[in-house]
C-alpha cells in the first residue's frame, strides 16, 4: 500500500492525513510530477492524461526507476491510471492549487470548464 493510497484510508483533517500529504510532498521530484500533471490537465479541456515516459520527461527526470517510485507513492489519492496514462485526482488538483496559491481555481482543475 502506497501512502497516498494510506491517506485516502483516513479523515481529510485528521493529524495522520496531514502527516502523510506532508511526506508525499517532502519530496520535489513528486512535486514536479502533480505540477506537470496539473499543467497539461489545465491546457487541454479534454485531457486523458498522461503516459508514463511523458509524464517523466514533462516532469524533467532522467532516472526511470527513480520516477516509477515516486509515482508510485502518488498513486491512489492523488494520481491515478487510467488506459494507460496518468491523471491527477480532484483531490490531486486541489493539493497543487493550495501549493500554488491559486485554490480559487474551477473545482475540477480544468480551464473552459
Amino acid at each position: 500500500m502506497t501512502a497516498s493510497q494510506r491517506h485516502a484510508s483516513r479523515p481529510p483533517d485528521s493529524p495522520a492525513t496531514q502527516a502523510t500529504l506532508g511526506s508525499l510532498l517532502a519530496d520535489e521530484t513528486r512535486i514536479r510530477i502533480l505540477r506537470a500533471l496539473y499543467a497539461v490537465q489545465s491546457e487541454e479541456t479534454d485531457c486523458d492524461g498522461l503516459p508514463f515516459s511523458t509524464l517523466r520527461r514533462r516532469a524533467d527526470v532522467t532516472d526511470s526507476g527513480r520516477f516509477n517510485y515516486h509515482l508510485n507513492q502518488l498513486s491512489g489519492e492523488l494520481v491515478t491510471k487510467r488506459d494507460g496514462r496518468y491523471v491527477l485526482t480532484p483531490t490531486g488538483q486541489r493539493l497543487v492549487r493550495a501549493l500554488d496559491g491559486s485554490d480559487d481555481q474551477p473545482e475540477d482543475g480544468v480551464a473552459g470548464s
